[in-house]
């Protein structure tokens, strides 16, 4: 092959491969705004420099870009991004500017998803525009402040008990019930925040809510009230001194399914003191004798606290049978 044959291909090589990489560059330009030119949407809008305004919570930025492009170059779930990221500035921007703070199904999603994450800036900002702290989801779903006490799959937040605070802050009502459109046959058909909190062991929540007038006696109907709700974990004596310092009665009594072994399951109605004594829970036992709850009130069953006891709790109550006066202990020593 001639040399100028091959020089004429060398320089075909060269430019194919001059143009690709100019061509790699201007893609690597423009990702901001789409490939090949197409601009792409980012934070509900496809205006490069707004999404830049909106990255960086330039609120300045975000209010001169507003007033120089049409209202039609933002989407409609934009309040949905910026509620779900950190830019609760562009956010509280964009709803000064007008925006709907409920969303873009106007079913309060940003709110509810800040409760589940427990972004206690961004529920801030929604609230302050206009979103209700009593606010319930879709579908017949409890008040939003139910998601902030008892989390996801009843996994409280870190944040819960920040996110129960600004709630409140807000106008939340402590107490507010809800009832399930289709409720769990045998459980309660209502409930109140304290309960779940109870149910979850979130305690610093519980502590939020009772400083804010949470009622720490109330009973659903054929429930139980919290001081009965939060046993059987591992901080329910913590729980249950909290319930009691904030007037909680210690001889409190209430309902619940008991399983008694594959499959078989029984309904008792029976004092705090029972319950936990049935769960061995010799600290939580302690802590309701301390405050005047009586051993020898029955259940429905029958059946005292003493007779109930396992475990500690049984060694609790035999290790202080000299100690009674004036009741019948022979019954630990079974």
């Amino acid at each position: 092959m001639p040399s100028f044959v091959k020089f004429l291909l060398f320089l075909g090589v060269v430019a194919v491969a001059i143009a690709t990489l100019t061509r790699f560059k201007a893609i690597q330009r423009s990702a901001n705004s789409g490939l090949y030119g197409i601009r792409v949407p980012r934070y509900g809008t496809s205006d490069p420099l707004l999404q830049q305004a909106f990255a960086t919570n330039d609120v300045d930025a975000i209010k001169r870009r507003l007033s120089q492009i049409p209202r039609s170059e933002i989407r409609r779930n934009v309040v949905d991004i910026l509620a779900n990221g950190p830019t609760a500035k562009s956010l509280d921007a964009i709803l000064s500017a007008g925006w709907d703070p409920h969303g873009s199904r106007r079913d309060d999603g940003p709110l509810i998803g800040a409760v589940s994450r427990g972004d206690v800036q961004v529920i801030g900002v929604l609230l302050r525009h206009g979103v209700s702290p009593n606010s319930t989801g879709p579908g017949g779903q409890p008040p939003v402040l139910f998601e902030a006490v008892r989390g996801p799959a009843g996994q409280p937040s870190p944040n819960s008990a920040a996110t129960v605070l600004c709630l409140l802050d807000h106008g939340a009502k402590p107490d507010i019930e809800y009832k399930p459109a289709k409720p769990m046959p045998d459980y309660p058909s209502t409930t109140r925040p304290l309960i779940e909190a109870a149910k979850t062991a979130n305690y610093d929540a519980m502590k939020v809510l009772l400083e804010h007038g949470a009622d720490p006696n109330w009973t659903p109907p054929g429930g139980a009230p919290a001081i009965i709700a939060a046993g059987g974990s591992l901080d329910t004596p913590r729980l249950t001194a909290i319930l009691l310092e904030h007037g909680a009665r210690a001889d409190a009594t209430g309902t619940l399914r008991r399983l008694l072994s594959e499959w078989r399951f029984e309904t008792i109605t029976a004092p705090a003191l029972y319950f936990d004594a049935e769960d061995g829970d010799a600290q939580s036992v302690k802590v309701l004798l301390s405050h005047g709850a009586d051993p020898y009130v029955k259940a429905s069953n029958g059946k005292t606290a003493i007779e109930a006891a396992r475990g500690d709790a049984l060694t609790y109550f035999r290790s202080h049978a000299n100690t009674q006066s004036n009741r019948d202990y022979r019954i630990i020593h079974r």
